[in-house]
């Protein structure tokens, strides 16, 4: 009722020219994806920010919430306020952050740019979200920033199902602490790093809330991703119908990309 009857809605109204306010439909058939494929060079510049804001966030968000893991888990007095800590970004809104972020990032009065004057480091003083060469990776730092923490505490679970058996006979075998990570850890923690790139990728690929809020796509179209292009043709411009085409070409991007995904970790696992 709330996933199979909106997709197929979506498919079928995707081959009209519905504006999403007429009760009349038009069957146009293939129309709307010839237009996006061949005709709409925004949605080419929106996918290919798509990718890199999903490719640059899978890899930071996991390097940083493995580092976080790795040290979380050790036994130190205040591990578990220090976990709640670096956890808690997670589990605010994304909306919340982002706006609590547009203003700490703003270029006049925002705190990161007060900071830096004050520090006396003038020349690294930006216009983080309205310099087009910046925006875009300026979000992705606040979304990292947001969900490291996440990815975090799927890393110590992994770390914690690794018997120590295996970490005692190693020490006893003269494994340095690099060893140690590339042989035992790194490969046993193969379940948590299929479920948090699934995940992360997933959710940056149809990502919306970060963008819209900080950039709203801008400055120009520097920061415009699938899902704010969908947007502005369905509820700006009153398209529904091409709306609709373009989010069945996002469901198919990220079915397509998460199914050869996880075949690819699977078969990391099973050869581990």
């Amino acid at each position: 009722l709330f996933f199979i009857v909106p997709v197929i809605g979506g498919f079928v109204y995707s081959l009209t020219d519905w504006n999403g306010l007429d009760k009349s439909v038009n069957f146009i058939g293939l129309e709307n994806y010839k237009n996006l494929i061949l005709n709409n060079k925004r949605f080419y510049s929106a996918l290919t920010h798509t990718l890199i804001f999903s490719f640059c966030i899978t890899i930071l968000q996991n390097c940083f919430g493995l580092i976080l893991a790795l040290v979380m888990d050790k036994n130190f007095k205040g591990r578990n306020f220090f976990r709640a800590v670096y956890y808690l970004p997670s589990v605010l809104s994304a909306l919340v952050v982002s706006y609590a972020w547009s203003f700490i990032l703003n270029p006049t009065m925002g705190a990161l740019n007060i900071l830096l004057k004050k520090l006396g480091l003038n020349f690294l003083v930006q216009d983080w979200l309205g310099n087009s060469k910046l925006a875009l990776f300026s979000v992705i730092f606040v979304v990292v920033w947001q969900y490291a923490g996440y990815s975090m505490v799927i890393y110590i679970a992994g770390l914690q199902n690794i018997p120590l058996e295996m970490y005692e006979a190693s020490s006893i075998d003269g494994v340095n602490a690099w060893q140690r990570f590339r042989y035992i850890t790194f490969p046993l923690l193969a379940p948590a790093v299929t479920i948090n790139i699934l995940l992360t990728m997933i959710s940056t690929l149809k990502t919306f809330d970060h963008i819209f809020v900080m950039t709203k796509g801008g400055p120009g179209y520097a920061t415009e991703v699938i899902s704010t292009l969908l947007y502005r043709e369905s509820f700006t411009n009153n398209n529904m119908g091409y709306g609709s085409a373009i989010s069945v070409v996002l469901f198919a991007l990220i079915t397509s990309v998460s199914l050869i995904t996880l075949k690819y970790l699977r078969r990391r696992e099973t050869a581990i």
